[in-house]
């Protein structure tokens, strides 16, 4: 068999893997950081420009909109609470 260690013992089996599944965590921390890293969310000057149109097409002197205050009131139905709760008792 030679320098392929043997599963017989716990021993053999965690000095044999644990390099093993350092490297693997290394390989994967530095795989997030290239995909989830400041540098994959670059973005391109003329893309931000295309939600720079309001404030490029607003015009400062025209007057603000007129708001309307809305005073209508329903008024409330009366005998639906007796309704509904007369199942319950």
């Amino acid at each position: 068999m030679g320098s392929t260690p043997t599963f017989g013992t716990k021993a053999i089996t965690t000095g044999f893997l644990r390099p093993s599944l350092k490297t693997h965590f290394y390989y994967t921390t530095i795989s997030q950081k290239c995909h989830f890293g400041r540098f994959s969310e670059r973005t391109d000057e003329n893309q931000l420009q295309l939600f720079n149109e309001a404030d490029a097409e607003c015009k400062p002197s025209a007057p603000e909109p007129i708001m309307e205050e809305i005073t209508y009131r329903r008024p409330k139905q009366k005998g639906k609470r007796d309704e509904r709760l007369k199942d319950c008792r």
